[in-house]
């Protein structure tokens, strides 16, 4: 897609996003909108980004067949999940290492816990589609095809020995 194909694509984006935000600044978190917000954020936290992570392990499995042992098969079911755990330590070390407090308790939605950033369930979320969409890839791409053939050895003519 080129720049002048996805420039109307951008602008509408942008028309609905300053609509949104107009409607939810007049409506100061109407009901709808801090139902849908609690139920985004749930899906980054919990066990659900954890079996995200395994079933881009799934896939990353069936992509990659047939499997040299037992062990390669596992390592690539526990790779996202392993990498995900990885991100969430990282996330937990910058989150203490910066320790930024968060808003005043009358601007919460909901009770959370810890610091302000990174926040958890934006960092697993973006993870997760992340390890989703690096799996798809695996399992859609085409295999590496050659089109130049290998060169072929000469075929020896019998002849007079020297």
């Amino acid at each position: 897609m080129t720049a002048r194909q996805s420039a109307p694509w951008i602008a509408a984006c942008a028309v609905a996003f300053a609509g949104i935000a107009v409607v939810l600044d007049a409506n100061h978190r109407p009901s709808a909108a801090v139902t849908t917000a609690e139920a985004v954020t749930s899906l980054g936290t919990g066990a659900f980004p954890y079996l995200i992570a395994l079933a881009a392990g799934v896939v990353l499995v069936r992509a990659h067949r047939p499997h040299r042992s037992g062990w390669a098969a596992a390592a690539l079911l526990l790779a996202p999940v392993l990498w995900l755990v990885a991100g969430q330590l990282l996330r937990q070390t910058l989150m203490h290492g910066l320790g930024r407090p968060r808003p005043p308790a009358a601007d919460w939605a909901f009770t959370p816990s810890g610091f302000a950033f990174p926040f958890g369930h934006a960092f697993t979320a973006a993870t997760c589609a992340g390890l989703l969409a690096l799996a798809a890839y695996f399992f859609f791409r085409k295999p590496a095809t050659t089109t130049a053939e290998p060169p072929r050895a000469e075929p020896r003519t019998a002849g007079p020995t020297p």
